[in-house]
C-alpha cells in the first residue's frame, strides 16, 4: 500500500466535500419533496462514482487539474442545484458578489494543477539500488 494516506485523503476528502448533498437529499424527501431529494441523491452518486474512477493513481500521467475539473463541476452543479431548490434562497439578497466566497475553493488548481501522481514516486533508479 504505497502512498496510502494519499489515497486516503482523496476519496476521503471529496467524498466528505459531497457529503451535504447526501444529508441535503435525506432531508427532501424527508419533507416530500421526492425529486428534489433523488436528484440530489443522484448527483451524490454519481460524485462518489468520480471520486473513486477519476482517482490520481489510476491515471499517474494525468495533471491533477484536469482530474479535478470534473468533481469541481459536479459540485458546483450541485450547489446551484440546491439554491435553485430551495424556496427560501430566492426570498434572499443574492447577489453576484456572493459566489466570491467560492474562489478559495480553486486554489488547488494553482497550488498543484499542473503536478501529476507519478511525480511523488520516488525515481526508479533508487529503487533499484535498495533491491
Amino acid at each position: 500500500m504505497k502512498r496510502r494516506g494519499e489515497k486516503i485523503g482523496w476519496i476521503g476528502g471529496w467524498a466528505g466535500s459531497f457529503l451535504w448533498l447526501a444529508l441535503f437529499s435525506i432531508v427532501q424527501l424527508a419533507r416530500g419533496r421526492v425529486s428534489d431529494g433523488v436528484i440530489g441523491a443522484a448527483l451524490f452518486v454519481l460524485a462518489l462514482l468520480l471520486i473513486v474512477t477519476l482517482t490520481p493513481w489510476r491515471f499517474p500521467q494525468t495533471p491533477y487539474w484536469k482530474l479535478l475539473l470534473s468533481p469541481y463541476v459536479l459540485f458546483m452543479a450541485s450547489v446551484a442545484f440546491v439554491l435553485w431548490s430551495v424556496e427560501e434562497a430566492a426570498k434572499t439578497s443574492m447577489t453576484p458578489f456572493a459566489l466570491l466566497v467560492f474562489l478559495p475553493m480553486l486554489s488547488p488548481f494553482v497550488t498543484i494543477g499542473r503536478r501529476r501522481w507519478r511525480d511523488g514516486e520516488p525515481p526508479e533508479s533508487s529503487q533499484k539500488n535498495r533491491t
